[in-house]
Order: C-alpha cells, then structure tokens, then sequence
C-alpha cells in the first residue's frame, strides 16, 4: 500500500498525444509540433501528479522531444520509450517497469488499444498537425483533458480524506466517464456498419439505445466527437441538424437522435 501522501501517477504518450512531427528524409530532419497549450497542461499537471512519459518512438527522438517540452526536467519525473517497451505494445513490460502496478495511475493517450482497453485509459483525439488536408481547426483538447485530470485528482482525494483508504483508478475513470451521458438515449440514424459503431461510441460514455419517441432532437456526428474530445455533454444546438428527406440519408451520413433528462434541452418548437 503505498502512502497516503504519494501523488498520482499521470502517464503521458508523446506521438499524436502531446507532439506531432514530421521526418524530411531527405534532410535527415524532424519537425515536431507541439500541441496548443501543452507547456501550461504539464506545468500544471505536475502539481497534481508525478507525470511519466511512455512512448513507443525511439529512445534519442522521446528524449529529445522531452527536453523541448519540460528544459529543466523538473515537471516529467520518468521517460519509457521502445527501448524499454515492446515496439507495439505498452503493457507487455509494463508489470516489470511498475511492479506496484497502475492502479494509482491515469493514462492519457490517443490509442485504447496499445494498452490493451484498460479503463484508466483517457483516449484523446489525435493531434495531426502535419496530416495533408487537414482543417486548421483551433485545438482545445489538453485544456479539457486538465479539467477531467483535475475533476478525478479531486474525486479520488475526497473520498480517501473521507474513507480513509484509497480506490482503485479504474474504478474512478469508468464512474466519471460512465456518468458523461447518463440519462442520454440514442437512436443512430444510417447504414447498419455505421449504427454499430456510433452507438459503441456513446454507450462507452453512458448512453443508452433508446426506442424512437416522437420529437426527439437530431444532431450531426460531430456531436459524438465532441463526447470523446471534451468528455463532456456537449451543446446540443451548437450540433443540431434537421431531419433528412426520406432517401437522403446517405447523402447526409449518419445523424443521432437524442433524448435527455429533463433541462438538458432548450424547448421545442
């Protein structure tokens, strides 16, 4: 049991999570961008929690990007990389690399699956800065990220000053995560791949299928990526579609409809 005074842990992927780069081969360069408000993130962050970096790039590229990102080495404690690790998975080694285990630890990544789904995973929208077409949207996602962050620190430290003993992480993450769309019901509206798929991504924040009620609200995907970037219920007008003509609606692409506890929606008219 480790001490009641002992931080959490807070394990941070570099590539697509914090960073993004790019390789001129030809040159023999990397360009490597950072993520919009990344520097504050971990300044404030560290306050919180010991911050680890594990990343499957190459040992010289992550130690580098990490001296960019925290100079002094006085924010990130601890840095993993494929050296460490196996080249495509983070769990294969990771009993022997903390053999106290991960239940004191949240994971911020853009990838479930490297670590195996495990349910202190927050998977983040990926940072493409250099991605060809990519729309140059303003990304806010590591200010949300230190909302949650902050929102479970909080959680997790009230109910060991008041219990006494400390919970599992896992079981921090899944409530505040499950509890994203409590009370919401979807109905997906489009092809059978595509409802499969859409109706995993809202009932992995709490939402439930739902038998279709006359006059529910219909938003655009969008609304469902908002979810996932800012785990959070987002604003059902800033995603409000109307209803597709009949046969237009893989023109469309898919839609969801929405039911909410009373007061999440402005009335309709």
């Amino acid at each position: 049991m480790p001490s009641e005074s002992k931080k959490l842990t807070l394990i941070l992927d570099l590539d697509e999570t914090l960073v993004n780069s790019t390789e001129d081969s030809k040159h023999k360069k990397i360009t490597v961008s950072v993520r919009p408000y990344c520097f504050k993130f971990l300044e404030r962050m560290s306050k919180l929690y010991e911050l680890h970096v594990v990343t499957l790039s190459k040992s010289y590229y992550a130690h580098k990007v990490v001296k960019h990102l925290d100079p002094e080495r006085r924010l990130i404690d601890r840095v993993l990389t494929r050296s460490e690790l196996e080249v495509f998975s983070k769990t294969e080694n990771i009993h022997k690399l903390y053999p106290e285990g991960l239940d004191q630890t949240v994971i911020l990544d853009d990838r479930l699956d490297v670590w195996d789904y495990k349910e202190n995973v927050i998977q983040v929208k990926k940072y493409q800065f250099f991605k060809k077409g990519r729309k140059h949207e303003e990304d806010d996602v590591l200010k949300h990220m230190e909302r949650v962050l902050t929102d479970v620190h909080r959680i997790f430290h009230d109910y060991l000053d008041e219990n006494g003993y400390r919970l599992d992480m896992w079981n921090v993450m899944v409530d505040y995560r499950m509890n994203i769309l409590s009370g919401v019901y979807v109905i997906v509206l489009g092809d059978a791949s595509e409802k499969r798929e859409i109706a995993q991504r809202v009932t992995y924040f709490g939402a439930e299928d739902n038998e279709e009620v006359a006059g529910m609200p219909m938003v655009s995907v969008k609304w469902v990526e908002a979810v996932e970037a800012r785990w959070k219920m987002p604003d059902f007008e800033e995603f409000r579609v109307e209803k597709p003509v009949k046969g237009e609606t893989e023109k469309c692409g898919p839609r969801v409809k929405l039911e909410m506890p009373w007061g999440n929606f402005p009335l309709l008219k």
